[in-house]
């Protein structure tokens, strides 16, 4: 991983000397809410729009690639929640597997405000920074800026801002029941164990593992052996990753989906499970 990662600062360092071209990624603030009012939350967003083939990173993107990141410049008594991930997908760069967007994505966040915000308008700052790759990779950096009136009652974002908020919502992950996942340590491999809670229940046929920390390496295959009406889904320990997890979440990927959830959000079940055989 810090091999593949030198790789891509280098071969940011190389671009930087060339003509400046436009980045594949566009990057801009969005709310939820034209006016606000002072002491109610309300959602801001990174809205990540993609060049044709190319793609940004998930939170987790595996052994290469970079998160998208925001670093935030609030006024003072303003406090912004973490980034919110959509369910992410398998990405190719330079020939290795990766965690990342195709599609147009919002990563979606909670202000709070101050009730005692006198100013007429709300200036948000955030300096933004991701990679974005197809058969080469572009990272970049940008200063957003977005203003928004303070007012007596909160003024919802028009239609086509607020359907992009809804679609984000849509694919964030839910917890889902039905399903029993343990895991476990074995030296170089990591061992998921899936069964159905409910009897009668197909067991998948497929599966891909969304590692949410840097324990797996997502460039190694991923076998799925059953066993006695189980399923084992054995992982590669990614090699620079910590030894000493106690436990590993992430985002079971089922193609068919798990019959919880409708639609795309439905193929993927939230797991975090205690580690066995971690030193912890």
């Amino acid at each position: 991983m810090r091999f593949l990662v030198l790789v891509l600062l280098l071969a940011a360092s190389v671009r930087a000397e060339e003509p400046k071209q436009e980045n594949p990624l566009r990057v801009e603030l969005v709310s939820s809410v034209t006016e606000f009012v002072p002491g109610e939350p309300f959602q801001v967003a990174l809205h990540l729009r993609h060049k044709e083939n190319h793609h940004s990173y998930w939170k987790a993107p595996g052994i290469v690639g970079i998160p998208t990141s925001v670093t935030w410049e609030l006024p003072d008594g303003f406090t912004m929640g973490p980034l919110r991930w959509p369910v992410p997908e398998r990405v190719d760069m330079a020939g290795h597997n990766a965690h990342g967007y195709r599609d147009d994505v919002l990563l979606v966040a909670t202000l709070t405000s101050p009730p005692d915000f006198a100013k007429a308008k709300l200036k948000i700052k955030g300096r933004a920074g991701w990679m974005c790759c197809f058969k080469t990779c572009h990272p970049g950096s940008k200063d957003l800026t977005l203003s928004i009136k303070r007012g007596g009652e909160a003024v919802a974002a028009p239609e086509e801002t607020a359907v992009l908020f809804e679609e984000a919502a849509a694919l964030l992950p839910r917890p889902a029941e039905g399903w029993d996942v343990s895991a476990r340590s074995k030296g170089d491999e990591l061992v998921l164990e899936l069964s159905s809670s409910t009897d009668g229940e197909a067991l998948p046929a497929e599966l891909y593992f969304f590692c949410e920390q840097t324990l797996v390496d997502s460039d190694q295959p991923q076998a799925l052996q059953p066993r006695q009406g189980k399923l084992l889904l054995r992982l590669g320990r990614a090699q620079f990753g910590p030894k000493d997890s106690a436990r590993i979440s992430g985002l079971l990927f089922r193609p068919d989906g798990w019959g919880i959830h409708e639609g795309k959000v439905g193929c993927y079940l939230p797991i975090d499970v205690p580690l066995e055989g971690s030193s912890k």
